[in-house]
């Protein structure tokens, strides 16, 4: 009898497409022209065949006006060490790496790279993009970098026959992201972008890792499974993979689209019906009856009491105006602005002219979001984290910590499980901070647009974001003031109150949680404009933004005064 074979063993995957760096590297273009220096220089003349300094466009200086900080490029001859691994390359090769230099601690190694003037292949036709076996040709030289990042604990790494790059990043021991080559004459992004763009993740300590395993290990595992038989085993699991991403997609897109047509003609209906939903109640019923500019404030219907052309209440005390028996109503809120058509997906991701592979959710790690830049025409890639201070919100309204160009940002996420509200609240507040960018009273806007694909944890959705100024203070519900800074947050609010009514505009909703207080600058900071009304009654504020800065005895004494 014919004796079993034992079960193969499955082998470990150790490299993965870096999917997104190209837009990771257009994303933060603007961060990188900022290092003006930028030389292109010839270093290894020792070698026949760089004739030229444009065979090699490597950055010689990498300054960044903002810091004493200084990257600049050091190449040294390292011998490959003999050994079982590389027992027929003991010849010198060339490598470098970027040395960070400051005045108070002299440098350290950022990343590091091997730079041949030949392989025993032409490197371009190794594009993982195409198939993991084509990395089969560079099998000892990626051991080689692998092992001259374990030795100097870096995350980043790359290869280089000086006309065509690969850039390498370690994830951790056993997972390494490999990008596509990139070419001297590629122009989006371009080579020196790319070398800038290391130079970029790369600061602060965004360079060092120290494995927790021992390079044999790892270089042993690599060797082992970079064999034709498993990379061509690894290409056909991904595929099976993409297929069923792709499934998931079309399952996803088909729900939005049932979704958006059930909501439609449920507007249809009630438009039909001559129904008013109330979004603010939530409450349906006829419509209201036309208000009259005559009509009392106390019969309930909201009444318009006349423009004052001056800031009356600035000749009154404060006192005066925390004692008023009655304020103004509230005004009619603006009506919604109509609402597209929702777009099928693949449009977007065809339109963000970017790779339909960027988006591939077996790729996409964590908490990555894609934002559409309608206005410059490309797509921004955003790493996020949750917002402390945001606890218990839906996932569909979040607010994420996040950065846009190297600075501190705030992501505010409407998911499409809103339905035609998200892109209501959205269009509401760009609209209300496109008016108040320039009072000071809000953070700062960095871009406003619609995310093609986020992934919020290990959940997949679309919608709208808004990136703004990550702005230093607290909220008024986690604020402890003195007498004295009280005073000087009063006066702070009611200017602010009177730069947003000559705006012709009312806060939604005027909450302590809301209004942010910086004690350095003395400054006011009012958040979350989803909803706001057009201004109807003047200048004065009104009681419920009055309550914010009302001590809690106040409102007590104040609730004692009002008849029973």
């Amino acid at each position: 009898m014919k004796k079993t074979s034992p079960p193969k063993q499955t082998h470990r995957r150790y490299l993965y497409e870096w999917t997104d760096f190209e837009t990771e590297v257009l994303s933060n273009i603007s961060v990188i022209q900022r290092h003006r220096r930028l030389n292109s220089t010839s270093v290894a003349k020792r070698r026949q065949s760089v004739t030229s300094q444009a065979d090699f466009p490597s950055l010689a200086d990498l300054s960044d006006p903002g810091s004493e900080e200084v990257a600049i490029l050091r190449y040294s001859d390292f011998f490959t060490p003999l050994s079982s691994i590389w027992p027929q390359h003991g010849f010198p090769d060339l490598a470098f790496s970027t040395i960070q230099r400051s005045k108070a601690s002299g440098s350290t190694n950022r990343f590091i790279g091997e730079v041949k003037s030949a392989w025993e292949s032409d490197i371009r036709e190794c594009n993982i993009r195409k198939g993991l076996s084509r990395l089969l040709p560079l099998k000892n030289t990626l051991a080689q970098v692998i092992t001259y990042m374990y030795n100097y604990k870096l995350r980043y790494g790359f290869l280089s026959t000086y006309k065509t790059y690969i850039f390498i990043k370690r994830d951790d021991d056993f997972r390494y992201l490999i990008s596509v080559p990139i070419s001297a004459r590629q122009t989006r992004p371009t080579l020196r972008e790319c070398l800038g763009h290391l130079n970029y993740l790369t600061s602060g300590n965004g360079y060092f890792y120290d494995s927790i395993v021992d390079l044999g290990t790892i270089v042993s595992g690599l060797l082992q499974s970079m064999t034709l038989e498993n990379l061509r085993a690894d290409e056909r699991e991904q595929s099976l993979l993409d297929r069923e991403v792709a499934g998931q997609l079309d399952r996803v897109q088909n729900i939005l689209r049932n979704t958006e047509l059930r909501n439609s003609l449920s507007r249809s209906r009630r438009n039909s019906l001559g129904l008013v939903v109330s979004s603010r109640r939530g409450s349906t019923g006829p419509p209201p009856a036309p208000s009259s500019r005559n009509t009392s404030i106390t019969s309930g219907v909201p009444g318009t009491l006349p423009v004052r052309k001056e800031p009356a209440f600035r000749q009154k005390s404060l006192g005066a105006i925390l004692e008023r028996k009655e304020s103004p109503p509230l005004p009619i809120r603006k009506p919604k602005p109509p609402i597209p058509e929702t777009r099928p997906l693949g449009h977007e991701i065809e339109k963000s002219g970017l790779p339909s592979h960027l988006f591939d959710l077996s790729q996409m790690e964590p908490n990555k979001v894609f934002v559409k830049d309608e206005a410059r025409g490309i797509t921004h890639t955003f790493k996020i984290q949750r917002c402390p201070e945001s606890k218990g919100q839906d996932l569909d309204r979040g607010v994420y910590y996040t950065t846009y160009t190297g600075r501190p940002a705030v992501m505010k996420f409407f998911g499409d499980g809103l339905g035609w509200t998200a892109l209501s609240m959205w269009q509401q507040e760009c609209e209300a901070r496109d008016k108040l960018q320039r009072t000071n009273i809000i953070p700062e806007l960095y871009l406003a647009g619609e995310v093609i694909l986020g992934r919020f944890g290990y959940r997949t959705c679309r919608g709208f974001a808004i990136i703004m100024e990550r702005v230093e203070g607290e909220t008024l519900s986690n604020i402890q003031m003195s007498p004295v800074e009280r005073d000087e947050f009063q006066v702070a609010f009611l200017e602010a109150m009177i730069l947003v009514r000559k705006q012709n505009m009312i806060h939604g909703e005027p909450s302590r949680s809301n209004v942010m207080w910086n004690r350095d600058q003395q400054r006011v900071i009012l958040l979350d404009w989803k909803e706001w009304w057009e201004n109807e009654y003047g200048l004065e504020p009104h009681e419920r933004e009055l309550e914010i800065i009302m001590m809690r005895n106040e409102r007590v004494r104040r609730s004692s005064l009002k008849p029973s």
